[in-house]
C-alpha cells in the first residue's frame, strides 16, 4: 500500500513517457549516418559561439598576453575538431533521446522516428536462430569477428 501511495503522489512529477527510436523492435546500434553530431538538442557549434562570446565579454577572465590567447584560440580549434570527428549513429540518436528527455508523442518524437527507424530498427524474428547453441550447448557469441558468408566480409 505505500508503493501506491508513494505512486500516486509522484507519478506525474518523477516520470515520463520516453520516446523510443525503435519501440518494441531491436536497435542496428553499429549503422552510421554522414551528419554532424550535434543534432536533435544536442550542443551544435551555434551553442559554442554564444558561450565563446560570454567569455570574451568576463572581466574576470582577461587574457595576460597574447601567448596565452593563442593557446586558448589552438585550444578551442581542437575541441571543434574533436566535435566534427564524431559520428552519428543509430546508437548516439537512440541515447539523445533519453538524454533530452524526449517524450513520446511530441512532434520532435516523430519527426526523429520519421526520419531514422526504417534504418535503424528491425523486427525481432519469431521464430529466432542462436548462432552459438549447439545442442545444449550455448557459447558466447564473438560479435566483433568477421567471417565469410556469400561471398561478403560478415560480422558475426
Amino acid at each position: 500500500e505505500k508503493c501506491v501511495t508513494t505512486q500516486d503522489a509522484l507519478f506525474d512529477a518523477c516520470c515520463y513517457d520516453q520516446c523510443s527510436l525503435c519501440e518494441g523492435q531491436g536497435l542496428k546500434w553499429w549503422v552510421e549516418f554522414d551528419e554532424p553530431a550535434g543534432e536533435g538538442g544536442r550542443k551544435t557549434q551555434e551553442n559554442s559561439e554564444e558561450e565563446e562570446e560570454t567569455w570574451a565579454e568576463d572581466e574576470d577572465n582577461e587574457v595576460d598576453n597574447e601567448e596565452d590567447a593563442k593557446d586558448i584560440e589552438e585550444e578551442d580549434e581542437e575541441e571543434e575538431e574533436e566535435e566534427e570527428d564524431e559520428e552519428t549513429t543509430c546508437s548516439s540518436i537512440d541515447a539523445s533521446l533519453y538524454l533530452d528527455f524526449v517524450e513520446a508523442d511530441t512532434e520532435q518524437c516523430l519527426e526523429i522516428k520519421s526520419e531514422y527507424s526504417t534504418e535503424c530498427c528491425y523486427t525481432f524474428p519469431t521464430h529466432p536462430c542462436s548462432l552459438c547453441k549447439l545442442g545444449d550447448t550455448t557459447q558466447t557469441l564473438l560479435w566483433a569477428t568477421e567471417v565469410m558468408r556469400e561471398g561478403r566480409n560478415v560480422s558475426c
